[in-house]
């Protein structure tokens, strides 16, 4: 009888981390909300040489390191940076290109040292999701700098459910109280998905920054990381800003 070869198959760094979660987090979360899925998403998505800057700190740190991006991430503790650093040893991960700002996102990122020249016209894909009043608030130090921005809403729903009419006005009331120049609001029904509306008015605003709501929840996350999202990430060619 011939004798048979094992291959060994290599584990991915996410489901290294779901199968044995470190503690990075003074709280003891493992993942400090950030679902498994959008951590594998990451993994998949992310290229050598990307620039990226996150919020928050932890396993998304890690992969984002592995996958060779230029990094920076924002987090109020020094404590938690100096887990990940010593996580990154034990797992032969360099954080070469990985730069840790210690502070809160809001004082920041507008201390953040931008390598392109972005942010000008800002394209904010508005849904009435915790998500997407995440992704607002942290792009406000964008927002306010920029000298035009659109809300579109693709597929709206109803006023009870946070996207008519009267809702709409609130969020541009709220924006403009902070200082953000609201150019227009686009709501429009779009047959062939939410993604294509985003990329079309994209194109149309002349954007050159796009704020979004990653993903709906933990229980669509699988969804969505296999539809709108990706789609917007490699079909677009702006600097999105995702919040989860």
């Amino acid at each position: 009888m011939g004798s048979a070869s094992v291959r060994r198959v290599e584990r991915s760094l996410a489901a290294q981390f779901k199968a044995e979660p470190p503690s990075l987090h003074a709280t003891g979360e493992v993942c400090g909300g950030l679902h498994w899925a959008a951590l594998e998403w990451l993994e998949r998505t992310v290229q050598p040489g990307w620039a990226t800057i996150e919020t928050g700190a932890g396993l998304s740190t890690l992969v984002l390191a592995s996958r060779g991006a230029v990094h920076e991430a924002v987090t109020p503790s020094q404590d938690e940076a100096d887990r990940i650093r010593v996580e990154a040893e034990r797992l032969r991960i360099s954080l070469e290109h990985v730069r840790f700002r210690i502070g809160s996102s809001h004082e920041e990122l507008p201390r953040w040292e931008q390598r392109h020249d972005f942010g000008k016209r800002i394209l904010l894909s508005w849904k009435a999701t915790p998500q997407s009043a995440r992704a607002v608030e942290g792009a406000l130090p964008f927002l306010t700098k920029a000298n035009a921005v659109r809300v579109c809403v693709a597929n709206p729903r109803s006023e009870n459910e946070g996207e008519g009419e009267r809702s709409l006005e609130r969020l541009a009331t709220y924006l403009m109280r902070h200082g953000v120049t609201v150019e227009q609001t686009i709501t429009r029904e779009s047959w062939e998905g939410p993604e294509r509306m985003i990329i079309s008015e994209i194109e149309g605003f002349s954007a050159d920054m796009l704020v979004m709501g990653a993903y709906e929840g933990a229980q669509l996350a699988e969804d969505i990381f296999n539809g709108v999202t990706p789609t917007v990430v490699r079909d677009s060619n702006v600097p999105i800003l995702l919040a989860h």
